[in-house]
């Protein structure tokens, strides 16, 4: 996405990110590392943009759980479970550690992207990257690397015209069947395009999903209220009320009413712990 963005403005996009740990290092059978992605976006100018946009990890940890939703079976080279034994559960994959791509390489790439997005920028790394879910209030604390290159610095707008001419190279290579030979993200380029003009399709499962998720965006804006929602969020909380949204909020005790805050603007108050909330994401989760 950010990649894309820098591309669609005639800049290389280059994204990178670590990730809560579900990958073992190389020769071991403890989650020490995330799936760690990295996007890389070129723009051309009539071609492209060429997108490369992937995890460092054998397969996205979102198929394993596709699988597991569908009553599924995976590879056995996609992951292990907790002994360190390959495995075609998707649920003992989740529980275990997804492998890399191309074994060591893809163990020192997700490695280098740690230290650099994690280490250097002061945000967690290793197993200090947080869930995306948790009991807990603490952040995330992923870190993130974004970089814009303007190629007509070191070569005028002729680069464009390069990544053509390029990418017409690579369409002209030989394929080995009846496939068309295509740069990476050109099936997105084309999937996209052809969303935007007709739509994106669905299947029912998805739709039904939506609808039932649809009851749960009456609160769209759910906040842990300990001293300040009505200083610091009242601006916020009527804009999307001017918007016809209501706002619900959850709070861990009533601090904020003992010194006197104004939650009148609240269209609805949880008196109980944020976790107890049933917009909280854990109970959004339970929900599905």
């Amino acid at each position: 996405y950010y990649s894309k963005i820098a591309s669609d403005n005639g800049l290389i996009g280059i994204t990178f990110c670590n990730t809560p740990s579900a990958m073992a290092p190389w020769n071991s059978k403890t989650k020490a590392l995330g799936t760690n992605p990295f996007a890389v976006a070129i723009p051309g100018a009539k071609n492209g943009p060429i997108m490369l946009d992937m995890a460092t990890s054998k397969v996205a940890k979102s198929k394993i759980n596709k699988a597991r939703l569908a009553g599924e079976s995976i590879p056995s080279d996609w992951a292990l479970d907790t002994d360190g034994n390959p495995t075609t559960d998707p649920l003992e994959a989740i529980k275990g550690t997804v492998l890399p791509m191309a074994e060591y390489k893809g163990y020192g790439i997700a490695m280098a992207i740690d230290i650099i997005a994690g280490v250097l920028s002061g945000a967690g790394y290793l197993n200090g990257v947080n869930r995306f879910y948790s009991d807990g209030e603490d952040g995330m604390n992923v870190g993130q690397v974004f970089v814009a290159i303007d190629p007509r610095i070191v070569m005028s707008d002729s680069f464009y015209s390069d990544i053509d001419g390029y990418i017409n190279q690579i369409h002209a290579c030989e394929p080995l069947g009846d496939d068309a030979v295509l740069y990476p993200g050109e099936r997105k380029n084309k999937n996209l395009a052809d969303s935007l003009k007709n739509g994106v399709e669905i299947t029912a499962e998805e739709y039904e999903t939506i609808m039932r998720f649809k009851d749960c965006m009456k609160a769209l804006f759910t906040a842990t209220v300990k001293s300040h929602i009505g200083q610091f969020h009242m601006p916020f909380i009527k804009e999307l009320q001017a918007r016809g949204y209501e706002v619900h909020a959850a709070y861990k005790d009533n601090s904020n009413q003992k010194q006197g805050l104004d939650t009148s603007a609240i269209d609805k108050i949880y008196e109980v712990p944020f976790s107890r909330s049933p917009y909280s994401p854990q109970n959004i989760k339970a929900y599905f």
